[in-house]
């Protein structure tokens, strides 16, 4: 956006605002940018407001979704992913996106049930790993964290969530080892990926504040 000038965005899209205060896709925008910073309450009212203007939009329920997950508010999250699959059943990701949320608040079974029915691999694998290492079931997590970590996903930019699934297991020096590639390679999702409940257990750790200074020094 703007080559990572978040703040000359902001100006174009708060002149945008005034001047269409109507316009659901410039408060997607103003959402957009808002989470990037990361005020993730101020992108929830903003999707919000979005909602009133376009309210069948799967964007929007799906979004505010994932910005509820981030800030750990588990059955708003759900609630929003439910919404944007009663409007488009088995939108891209639908069953990760739930299956992640209901893992998140303990129910590794029915997690692993939506796991199995994504049909995008990545996230199929990636839920799988983290559903199987819940309930103990070690051999199947490193079978599915091993096919996931193949180069068809290395090559395609998987790698900070293959870092999510290593930092959910406890493999702290291999998930940082993944987030550094990712940052090498300019991978822009690391902006709102960092604000994820994903990478909890790195919080502790020193590297973790360093690591977030640098991703968030590209944002103007």
């Amino acid at each position: 956006m703007h080559d990572f000038d978040y703040s000359l965005a902001d100006q174009y899209l708060q002149k945008a605002l005034s001047l269409d205060g109507r316009n659901a896709l410039v408060f997607r925008r103003a959402s957009t940018l808002a989470w990037s910073r990361g005020n993730t309450e101020r992108a929830i009212e903003l999707n919000k407001e979005a909602l009133t203007l376009d309210p069948m939009s799967l964007a929007l329920y799906v979004n505010i979704g994932v910005a509820y997950y981030q800030i750990e508010q588990y059955d708003e999250a759900l609630d929003y992913f439910n919404r944007a699959n009663t409007i488009s059943p088995n939108f891209s990701q639908s069953n990760y996106r739930r299956g992640r949320t209901i893992l998140a608040m303990g129910d590794a079974n029915a997690a692993l049930a939506l796991f199995e029915a994504e049909p995008m691999d990545g996230r199929r694998l990636m839920g799988q790993a983290m559903a199987y290492w819940s309930l103990g079931r070690e051999e199947e997590s490193d079978a599915a964290l091993a096919e996931f970590m193949t180069d068809t996903y290395l090559d395609d930019d998987w790698q900070p969530y293959i870092a999510a699934v290593l930092a959910y297991r406890g493999e702290i020096d291999p998930a940082f080892e993944m987030l550094e590639q990712a940052h090498e390679q300019n991978n822009t999702a690391l902006i709102q990926l960092i604000l994820l409940p994903d990478f909890k257990n790195l919080h502790s750790d020193p590297r973790w504040a360093v690591y977030e200074r640098k991703v968030r020094a590209i944002i103007k």
